[in-house]
């Protein structure tokens, strides 16, 4: 539910600021809901690689999902190494999209 609370509350505050004039808090905003986006289609493939659905094997979505995912996890699994059979680039990648939703809303919205 927070994932729609965020890409709703993101596109009523596009909306609002740009109708009240200012555009530095539309583009938090816009940058705010990209993010979120970004981490939901992370944690579907997350899913999706626990149901052993590989890139190829689950259709346009799943395909979509990796190809919109990949490059971003390949850059951090090049630079941690696997735990046995456990990628934690999913993981670290996840974390510093929370770290980057928080700090757009200190830059665009602190008070």
């Amino acid at each position: 539910m927070s994932v729609a609370n965020d890409l709703l509350g993101a596109a009523g505050g596009v909306v609002a600021s740009l109708s009240s004039g200012a555009p530095e808090a539309a583009l938090g905003f816009l940058l705010y809901g990209a993010v979120s986006i970004y981490t939901t289609l992370l944690i579907l493939r997350i899913f999706l690689s626990w149901v052993r659905v590989g890139p190829w094997g689950g259709g346009w979505f799943t395909r979509f999902l990796y190809d919109v995912t990949e490059p971003v996890l390949a850059i951090f699994r090049g630079l941690i190494p696997p735990l046995g059979m456990i990628d934690l680039s999913p993981l670290v990648v996840f974390f510093l999209l929370q770290l980057l939703k928080g700090a757009i809303r200190a830059f665009f919205f602190a008070a």
